[in-house]
């Protein structure tokens, strides 16, 4: 006692340091037991890339509406594989993402699932002479400037393009290394290269779209096995 206050002792403040704790985990534990009994709705936090609007994410987004309120559904757009990391984290309940990080998403130990098929595809602006074959292979590509992911935003689509390219006999040439799907779409339209992505990723007529035969990149979506959800669970069942 001091002044008419009443002190801790050392002992008090060890057992009011880890008890604080305690009570904090015990309150959320039991929080979050009974969302789960009584099928509270908690919004689902989906990250949908750059992207939202290519048919495959608007049709997926279209089959949740039945099952899910738009008022529960919480989207957020970002780089692809930072979307994976904060569903890692919790951050996220869900994520959509091109096939070509899988091996991200098995790194990270999620759970995955496909929801659309797509091809890997070369996006040419209108104004490159390219964009004037009927067809296109990569051996085409050689002398032709890439728009890329670095490989610090995006390891695994460095790792897919310089793949193809050395299969097909030459080192790609970056033109621009860009930090999501939109900043793709802005460079492409304004010329500055050529770019590789799944073949649902953009639609213009100021660029000219070659599919790549016997290529696959599909669309997939990505959570945390242990994330309980109720939301998160509603999606899963009707994939």
């Amino acid at each position: 006692k001091d002044h008419g206050k009443l002190l801790l002792t050392p002992a008090g403040k060890e057992l009011k340091l880890h008890w604080t704790n305690m009570m904090e985990l015990f309150e959320t534990s039991i929080f979050n037991a009974h969302t789960i009994q009584e099928a509270r709705n908690m919004p689902l936090r989906l990250g949908v890339g750059m992207s939202s609007q290519r048919p495959d994410i608007k049709e997926f987004l279209g089959n949740l509406e039945p099952h899910i309120p738009t008022s529960d559904l919480l989207l957020e757009c970002g780089n692809m594989t930072g979307m994976l990391q904060r569903v890692s984290r919790g951050d996220l309940d869900a994520a959509l993402c091109s096939g070509h990080l899988l091996p991200k998403v098995q790194s990270l130990r999620l759970s995955c699932k496909r929801i659309a098929e797509t091809s890997l595809a070369v996006y040419v602006p209108m104004s490159n002479p390219l964009s004037q074959k009927e067809a296109i292979t990569f051996s085409d590509l050689k002398t032709e400037a890439f728009i890329t992911y670095s490989p610090e935003a995006d390891a695994c689509y460095w790792d897919l393009l310089n793949k193809l390219a050395s299969d097909a006999g030459f080192r790609p040439n970056v033109a621009c290394y860009v930090k999501d799907e939109l900043s793709f779409q802005i460079n492409l339209e304004l010329g500055r290269g050529i770019l590789l992505a799944d073949s649902s990723t953009l639609d213009s007529p100021n660029m000219r779209r070659f599919i790549l035969e016997g290529t696959s990149c599909d669309l997939f979506f990505v959570w945390r096995g242990d994330n309980c959800n109720p939301s998160l669970r509603k999606a899963l069942d009707i994939l």
